[in-house]
Formats: C-alpha cells, structure tokens, sequence
C-alpha cells in the first residue's frame, strides 16, 4: 500500500451513520468545484469538522460513495459507507518498504510543473503558496528521539502535521491534513531516513529547477 490520499471537511454533518445519505457542500464544505467531475461509485475519504483544540488522532474519518455524477456542481449526494477515527485510519495502514514519501515528492513535482507554465502564460496573477507536507530535517531527528511529534504551519491555509516511529522501530509514519479539498491531505510513511534527506536534498541543488520551486524544497528541509 502506498501514499494514502483524502481531504477535510468543514460542514456539519447531523446524522452520521454507516448508510446515511449525506449531501456534500463544495461551498462550505469543501472548496468550491472541488467536487466537479466526480463520477457515480467514486470514494471520497475525508477527516470531519477539524478542530485545532483536539488531537488530529481523535477526529473522525469517513469514506462516502458518490450516488450521482457531479459534473459542474458544487454539490454532491452521497452515502456514508465507512465510519473510523483518525488513530484507527493512521495504523491501520501496514507497514512497507514502499517509502510513499516518493510519491509525494512526484505529486509536488507536477505541481510546480504546472505552477511554472501558469505563470509563464500569466505573469502578473500570483499563484498558491504551497504549504510543505514533508518533515523538515528538524522535525525528523524530534520524531526520532521522542518516537513522535506534532505541529503545525500556515502560509495560506493552516496545515497540521503528526508523525510517529512506528512499531518497528523503523517506520516513521506521517500524517497531513491542510486544504479543505478532496485528496490534497496525505498519510505516508518515510522507511529510510537517508534516502528521504538526500531526495530532498537533490530537490534543493537541482540547478535546473525555478527559483520559486528551489526556495520551496529548501525551506522544506530546514
């Protein structure tokens, strides 16, 4: 199993239950069009109602299957398929040498790609600034010697990250939870520390990346 992928939901949810019909908001809820283009039996994973004063491992998470296509909406009817917490969906995810971490980087590659011929095309409109949701080379020795940690960042929207040496002893698993958009949250696991600082670290002294993109993976590794 490798990079798992889902998002938050900031709407009241009343009557969560395994089966319920629930309505999803795309305007206050998630983002507006984050819900466009869903097709009927797509999965939806999202932690609910976030709140900062409570443990991200004591939220709730559910799956929910898309009753209808969505096309242009900015709503979506759904049924509640999956009901666990955080701490539940966190370790329950087994333990590989996949090293997710390499799938992040490769999502944040694309869109940096795309942030860099966006801006080409329209210099004068600035563009997202992209919270990291990597460890920082701090952050990890604190995993390490405290088995785990939490903290939290925010540069447009607020991200909150946990992480925790796993069973093994080995395994040091993270958690991100930032913008209220489907799969732009993500739970991986970092297997080899050395090979995740020099990925980085490659990331930071390629001589052929956009500034913007450079400064970005060299604030990530501080």
């Amino acid at each position: 199993m490798s990079l798992l992928k889902f998002g938050q939901y900031f709407g009241d949810i009343p009557d969560l239950a395994i089966g319920a019909d629930l309505g999803l908001d795309g305007f206050d809820g998630f983002n507006d069009q984050s819900l466009y283009e869903y097709k009927k039996g797509d999965l939806l994973t999202f932690v609910i109602n976030p709140n900062l004063q409570k443990p991200i491992l004591d939220h709730k998470i559910i799956q929910a299957e898309i009753l209808e296509d969505t096309g242009r909406n900015d709503y979506a009817d759904t049924k509640i398929i999956s009901i666990e917490t955080v701490d539940n969906f966190f370790h329950a995810k087994p333990i590989t040498l996949d090293n997710d971490f390499l799938e992040l980087i490769d999502y944040y590659t694309f869109i940096w790609q795309k942030t860099y011929e966006s801006k080409q095309s329209h210099p004068h409109i600035d563009y997202k600034k992209y919270e990291s949701d990597f460890l920082s080379f701090s952050e990890l020795e604190k995993v390490i010697i405290n088995k785990s940690y939490s903290t939290t960042r925010q540069l447009d929207d607020l991200t909150r990250i946990y992480a925790e040496v796993l069973l093994d002893n080995k395994t040091i698993r993270v958690i991100t939870i930032g913008d209220n958009v489907p799969d732009t949250c993500f739970l991986y696991d970092i297997n080899d520390i050395d090979r995740y600082k020099n990925t980085l670290l490659e990331k930071c002294n390629n001589e052929r990346t956009w500034t913007d993109e450079k400064k970005w993976w060299v604030e990530t590794t501080k």
